[in-house]
């Protein structure tokens, strides 16, 4: 089998061509007195809502957040912005909707984190 090298813009594979677009995020994290498990919990609740609303509401966006926690050291959550994603495609940069994504999602998960 020969290497597929996805540094390339674009790599043929498998009869298909795969294109790599390269994007910047910008990092939240948000800091809780909660342990990873209800952290992790409440999240989970909260995605499983989604879907079950709609599954094109719990795939519509990019939403991407990691709970982690070091030993000794308080559960975090970090969330890589909304707007930091979409406003990289053009369409989409002037649109206040991007922003308020983050407000929403930074509102939600610091509740989540209290």
């Amino acid at each position: 089998m020969a290497h597929t090298d996805l540094n390339d813009a674009q790599t043929p594979l498998l009869g298909s061509v795969v294109t790599k677009t390269p994007f910047e995020v910008e990092l939240v994290t948000i800091k809780s007195k909660k342990s990873f498990k209800e952290l992790v919990d409440l999240i989970e609740s909260i995605a499983q809502g989604l879907f079950r609303f709609s599954p094109r509401a719990g795939l519509g966006a990019p939403v991407r957040f990691c709970v982690s926690q070091r030993d000794g050291e308080a559960a975090q959550i970090d969330i890589d912005l909304p707007s930091s994603f979409f406003g990289q495609i053009p369409e989409l940069a002037a649109s206040p909707v991007p922003k308020e994504l983050d407000e929403r999602m930074i509102g939600i998960l610091t509740k989540i984190a209290s």
